[in-house]
């Protein structure tokens, strides 16, 4: 994979371009995320909804909210905590890594 890595010609490509290799933008992404969920016979997903049950189902698995936030592209903790929270308290988990380890309560 290095080798291969090492032959490509690094290009100005943003994370998510469009078919054409152009940026895409908001509007863009939300229509083709509603085109691909309705393809693969989910018109009740949403691109939030998506985002929400990632976040949720990271949580689920143990992860810490700036985890979280990494993957699911939230700007602030409190935004992250608003979806994972709750849920992390209702399975009894921590919602900080170093809950019960490190002097927290």
């Amino acid at each position: 994979m290095a080798s291969r890595l090492d032959r490509q010609t690094p290009t100005p490509k943003t994370f998510l371009q469009t078919e054409a290799g152009r940026p895409r933008l908001a509007a863009g992404l939300g229509n083709s995320m509603r085109d691909w969920c309705n393809g693969a016979g989910l018109p009740q997903c949403t691109s939030h909804g998506l985002r929400k049950a990632c976040a949720r189902r990271l949580a689920e698995a143990g992860a810490i909210p700036h985890e979280i936030m990494a993957v699911a592209g939230h700007e602030t903790l409190a935004e992250v905590e608003r979806y994972t929270n709750k849920k992390r308290n209702a399975l009894g988990l921590p919602t900080k890594r170093c809950s019960g380890f490190c002097g927290s309560p």
